[in-house]
């Protein structure tokens, strides 16, 4: 009758009651002949496949039963042919789903990435704000409360020593890149075990840490107060803020901030010239 969609679902309910049943007969070698051309037209790898497997299955079984029966199907379409086919099938079947599979994973790791560039650009806006607000202003270097004093400190000697870092901490002294322990100490008129003891426990730092924090609170003071810093390189700005090298102003600017100090003085830069973060 010609009718290309009432045969493929004759051919359906075929397949459906073979399955069922277990039981086939000579014929359905074309029914199966001609759902896998209709699933091979349609590029269905997976029906191509499921046919191809129920076609070499039943006709197996069905040879046992039938061992002369031939027809125009296995002319075309003879088993080891059919088993090549079938074996080409899966593997494009498998190649498919794992590209389907590479590419979800890379559109997954795609939108954990943007997010977290996302994230992190607001976290780095919410800085510069802060910087750019006023910094984190130069403040006293110190934990809070301190439950239990070193006892291998004098307390007439901690007090004193404690009182004479908050006079250091408002000077500028601390911006002398030759300045050491050592030299601060005698300053101070005390000595290294007492200080660094003083400066571990009260300060929760090391004496190298100390001394960064110290100068790069009064960085961010003077980038903002001073437009002419603006013009500077690393290596000046070391030079300004009690460093050595550019590279270590830049890394103890980041550290203390989560901001390279390019960043802020770029940001500074579009403030004077009338623009905003």
């Amino acid at each position: 009758m010609n009718n290309k969609d009432l045969s493929l679902r004759y051919y359906s309910d075929i397949d459906s009651i073979v399955s069922k049943t277990e039981d086939p007969f000579s014929e359905v070698k074309d029914v199966y002949h001609q759902l896998i051309l209709h699933a091979l037209a349609e590029n269905d790898k997976k029906k191509q496949v499921e046919y191809m497997g129920k076609l070499i299955a039943y006709d197996s079984l069905h040879s046992r039963k039938q061992e002369n029966v031939i027809n125009e199907a296995m002319v075309s379409y003879d088993i080891p042919y059919l088993k090549h086919q079938k074996k080409e099938a899966e593997v494009q079947l498998q190649n498919k789903q794992k590209i389907i599979t590479s590419v979800g994973l890379l559109a997954v790791a795609g939108i954990i990435t943007g997010f977290y560039f996302y994230l992190r650009s607001v976290r780095m806006k919410k800085k510069l704000r802060l910087l750019l607000e006023g910094g984190i202003a130069k403040e006293k270097v110190n934990s809070g409360p301190v439950n239990v004093h070193p006892s291998s400190v004098p307390e007439d000697i901690r007090i004193d020593i404690l009182a004479k870092l908050e006079k250091f901490e408002n000077s500028e002294r601390f911006l002398d890149k030759d300045l050491d322990m050592a030299t601060l100490a005698q300053e101070l008129e005390t000595n290294t075990s007492y200080l660094s003891v003083v400066i571990n426990t009260y300060k929760n730092k090391t004496f190298p840490n100390y001394l960064k924090e110290l100068r790069i609170s009064d960085a961010i003071i003077q980038l903002n107060r001073d437009p002419k810093l603006l013009k500077f390189n690393y290596q000046g700005l070391a030079e300004t803020f009690g460093f050595r090298r550019g590279e270590s102003f830049s890394k103890a600017f980041y550290n203390k901030t989560g901001v390279y100090p390019s960043k802020f003085i770029k940001e500074l830069r579009l403030r004077k010239a009338g623009g905003h973060l």
